[in-house]
């Protein structure tokens, strides 16, 4: 390859690392923040773990009732103030329950507590038992954190709960919580109107506890999981994922709006609040491997983003937790009369065989983004050759030898190709050097010679051009995958982490990850064996790609590094077979 060629596979492996860039140039404009006035109410404590979201019908607007106090504004980015509901009646605590998860659900607010995962535990070796997400101090499904709302139950069976509640003015709610096979518990809410006027039922808001941020020693340029996504109502293809940036923006906003100009860290808000202005039809908050979805086919009047910095990262705006709740506005009850909501409140793995089955596009926060077709074949083939070979690690290698057998005739072409180059050098350095002072004419007759002997001067880019998007949906799916979460594989502790040997002995870096210094040492290998049209230009690039390479990937997530390891041992053994069959 010349030079012009060197530069085209130099732009390529600049696509390869500003991908993330791109995909946020592709993403839907998020909607304008704009606070919601006469809202009262909202998941005033941040909980440790991840929280549950439920969904609702978008009620209609209705007049204020002199019955009913006029809901209270509240600045939603004001700091959270802790209160204690009393409750005349003791707690009674119902589990539901099945194969996959045991949910705990409170009369005191009719929130679930927590929820334990059945099939994922919380450390690699198990001692620590279970995931379990704690939402104490912020029950999910809670009305506004259910303060003081308290409920009777009526019946609970270990899989349906029914419970019952006055919630003023003769104004009573039942509420049905059912557990099915999976993660998803279905909800529903009657409020009924026992009085003999009319009632209007203030504007409230359905809350999720908080998600805390997952630490990884995995870096990377779309590394960050902790988010919030929303669906608005008449877009159902335009999922918003209020993540790495668009969070941490609200915080500049809100510290703009108040000083007039940017500020230092310690006079912004260590936690923010933000109503949309449009409704919606779900909400999630996630971290790296869990989430939780509230989801109303009906729609709610908005969502509310909830999120916290992280106070002890050197990154001033790096989150911490995040949250989220759906928004109801007033509703006004005739006398005898009744309104009731249908809300579905997903609460586990961040696992596609899972969401793919849920309504409305709700697998869009596993963040496939442009190449999701790619990502979705990748993780299924992932997924089914692991159910034959038990082993996530075998797995990686089985998928990679498929994808290198996809590709294996572009790779031998353009083997084969260079080879024809490098045959043909001692033309093109004489044309060079015959011609060094016209460089037009010098690139015309290579060209020509080119043509003549029929060879493709991009043909050596085209491998590197068809595998990038391959390696890029590949990322996307390892990065996150909860399958992966402690999946152990040789002396390898988990494929979802660097390595992390020796950690915190070695100088600089850390620790000690084997994988990237063998896949550097292999891409070296692999260069001694491609035929080398003898550019000095090309050999000096080619050097550095190494260096390079172990450098982005020092810190990447193991299972990748695995992947790109043996794909270029397969592509060392294609250039070996192909030596010895020219020989």
């Amino acid at each position: 390859m010349n030079k012009q060629d060197m530069a085209i596979v130099g732009g390529l492996f600049l696509v390869l690392l500003g991908w993330g860039f791109y995909q946020q140039k592709m993403a839907p404009p998020r909607p304008v923040p704009a606070p919601i006035s006469g809202l009262a109410g909202t998941n005033d404590v941040m909980v440790s773990g991840t929280t549950a979201l439920a969904q609702a019908s978008s009620p209609a607007p209705a007049p204020p009732s002199a019955d009913v106090p006029a809901p209270v504004s509240v600045d939603p980015l004001a700091a959270p103030v802790a209160v204690e509901p009393t409750f005349a009646q003791p707690e009674v605590r119902t589990v539901l329950t099945n194969e996959r998860a045991r949910i705990t659900v409170s009369s005191w607010g009719g929130g679930v507590v927590s929820a334990e995962l059945l099939s994922y535990e919380a450390s690699p070796d198990g001692t620590n038992g279970n995931v379990f997400l704690d939402f104490e101090e912020g029950p999910a499904l809670a009305i506004d954190g259910g303060g003081g709302t308290e409920f009777t139950v009526v019946s609970a069976d270990g899989q349906h709960l029914e419970l019952t509640a006055e919630v003023g003015d003769g104004v009573l709610l039942s509420r049905t919580l059912s557990m099915g096979d999976g993660y998803l518990i279905e909800v529903q809410d009657v409020y009924t109107n026992a009085s003999g006027d009319v009632r209007v039922l203030p504007g409230h808001a359905l809350g999720m506890g908080t998600m805390d941020s997952i630490k990884s020693k995995a870096k990377g340029r779309r590394m960050a999981y902790l988010g919030v996504d929303t669906l608005q109502v008449g877009d159902e293809e335009k999922v918003v994922h209020w993540g790495k940036k668009k969070l941490p923006s609200l915080f500049t906003e809100k510290a703009k709006a108040q000083y007039g100009k940017k500020v230092k860290a310690d006079k912004m808000d260590a936690r923010l609040e933000n109503d949309l202005s449009a409704p919606v039809v779900w909400a999630a908050a996630k971290n790296k491997f869990f989430a939780q979805i509230l989801s109303d086919d009906a729609g709610a009047s908005a969502a509310r983003l909830v999120a916290g910095r992280d106070l002890s990262s050197s990154n001033r705006l790096a989150l911490g937790s995040v949250s989220a709740a759906l928004v109801y506005g007033e509703k006004a009850l005739a006398a005898g009369g009744s309104y009731t909501r249908q809300a579905e409140y997903f609460v586990g793995p961040k696992k596609y065989s899972f969401l793919k089955e849920l309504s409305h596009d709700r697998a869009e926060i596993m963040e496939f983004g442009w190449l999701k077709p790619v990502c979705k074949v990748l993780l299924t083939t992932l997924n089914l050759i692991h159910s034959v070979l038990p082993n996530y690690g075998i797995a990686i290698i089985i998928l990679t030898v498929i994808v290198r057998m996809l590709f294996w005739p572009i790779t031998r072409k353009s083997t084969e190709s260079m080879k024809r180059m490098q045959e043909l050098q001692p033309e093109i350095t004489a044309i060079r050097e015959r011609l060094k002072a016209k460089p037009q004419k010098m690139n015309q007759e290579v060209m020509a010679l080119y043509k003549e002997h029929k060879v493709n001067p991009m043909a050596g880019c085209l491998p590197i051009v068809v595998q990038i998007p391959v390696f890029i949906a590949l990322f996307t799916v390892l990065r996150s995958a909860v399958e992966l979460r402690y999946a152990g594989f040789l002396w390898i502790a988990d494929l979802s982490e660097p390595e992390g040997l020796l950690a915190g002995s070695i100088p600089f870096v850390g620790s000690l990850n084997i994988l990237p210094l063998f896949m550097s040492a292999t891409m070296l290998w692999q260069q001694h064996l491609t035929p080398s049209t003898g550019d000095p230009q090309q050999k000096k690039i080619m050097m550095m790609m190494p260096v390079m390479m172990l450098f982005f990937f020092y810190s990447m997530p193991s299972a990748l590094v695995l992947y790109w390891t043996v794909s270029q041992m397969l592509s060392i053994l294609q250039l070996l077979l192909q030596k010895r069959k020219a020989a």
